[in-house]
């Protein structure tokens, strides 16, 4: 069963160099996750409706920006050695927006 940590895992030199430990947050969302993978009661959703035009590559290129600056955005969460960690190696940071 997870445990949640009021301390972060330091990183070790066999901890892959792309894992980074979870903050306490991360750390309860994890552990929320376990218990329940089926569950989306943590999870945020939004929509917003647009009534102007809509430059399409303008947007993207926002996007792609923003995930480039935010290496949350192309994280994965992970497990290592029975731990959890914030993976973000080799992912692909191109951002495909489906209108």
């Amino acid at each position: 069963m997870p445990v949640l940590n009021d301390t972060i895992a330091p990183m070790t030199p066999t901890t892959p160099t792309s894992f980074y430990p979870l903050s306490l947050g991360q750390q309860a969302l994890w552990f929320l996750y376990q218990m329940a993978p089926e569950r989306v009661a943590y999870n945020s959703f939004n929509t917003a409706v647009i009534r102007s035009p809509l430059d399409i590559t303008a947007l993207h290129r926002a996007w792609q920006k923003n995930v480039k600056c935010h290496p949350i955005l192309r994280s994965i969460y992970t497990t290592y050695e029975g731990k959890p960690y914030r993976d973000q190696k080799g992912y692909n940071t191109s951002v495909q927006i489906y209108i």
